[in-house]
């Protein structure tokens, strides 16, 4: 494809939309809710006395922002273009995804090298398990943290679309803490598709890319340093060794 048929195919600019100061609470309120579901300190609570349903550790949290998201994306009448999911644009960006999801895994690769580390044995069950985590992280991700973030920018697009792709990549890296190889491939990762969302706003291709860099990561470091892709409370007690 040459450089003009490039610049012809990449999409206009999402129409600008008033996201307002509810829009900044939106985004807290879907950071924190993500914290309190990996970190669970009300399991300290329970531990004094205070017993409740299981699935309330698990779940409530991120029913809740879950909720949140689909409520934001609602109020802001967001269309499939916006969304990613419109049909000019899940046909754009897919070989300069494929690129960058062989590149990341060959660097996976030389990781190898220098932090040797046996294969993981992935079972159908946990792949199950993983991969619609996967794609919701990347719904979350660009459909609200991404677009959220753009529409609350301002100046031009060049401008609003690097802060946009800056500030969600750092927010998603930093929800991958304290796995600190978790949080360095993510930023690295995120800024990729998140830029990518922004210029071609191809949901699908991120997904994918995501999926196969997921899989193949836990595949082939999970049972050293990635801790087995564990964030929040579980890595913290891997690190310490509890």
């Amino acid at each position: 494809m040459t450089a003009e048929a490039a610049v012809n195919d990449a999409p206009p600019p999402p129409r600008p939309r008033p996201a307002g100061p509810l829009a900044v609470v939106e985004l807290v309120a879907v950071v924190l809710l993500v914290l309190l579901h990996e970190w669970t300190p009300w399991r300290f609570v329970r531990s004094i006395g205070q017993p409740w349903p299981r699935w309330i550790d698990r779940w409530a949290f991120m029913g809740l922002a879950i909720a949140v998201v689909v409520g934001s994306i609602i109020r802001l009448r967001e269309t499939p273009d916006d969304l990613g999911v419109g049909a000019a644009g899940l046909r754009r960006g897919w070989g300069v995804a494929g690129l960058f999801t062989g590149a990341f895994i060959a660097g996976v690769f030389a990781i190898i090298l220098l932090w040797p580390t046996g294969p993981v044995r992935l079972h159908g069950d946990w792949v199950a398990r993983y991969v619609p985590g996967l794609i919701a992280q990347q719904v979350a991700l660009q459909c609200f943290v991404n677009n959220r973030l753009y529409y609350l920018a301002r100046g031009g697009e060049r401008r609003r679309r690097g802060i946009a792709t800056a500030g969600a990549a750092a927010i998603f890296a930093l929800l991958h803490a304290p796995n600190g190889l978790l949080v360095a491939g993510t930023l690295g990762a995120g800024l990729f598709w998140c830029l990518h969302f922004r210029r071609h706003r191809n949901l699908a291709a991120v997904m994918a890319s995501h999926v196969v860099i997921g899989i193949a990561a836990m595949a082939l470091l999970g049972e050293g340093p990635l801790l087995h892709l564990r964030v929040g409370r579980p890595a913290m007690k891997m690190l310490l060794g509890l």
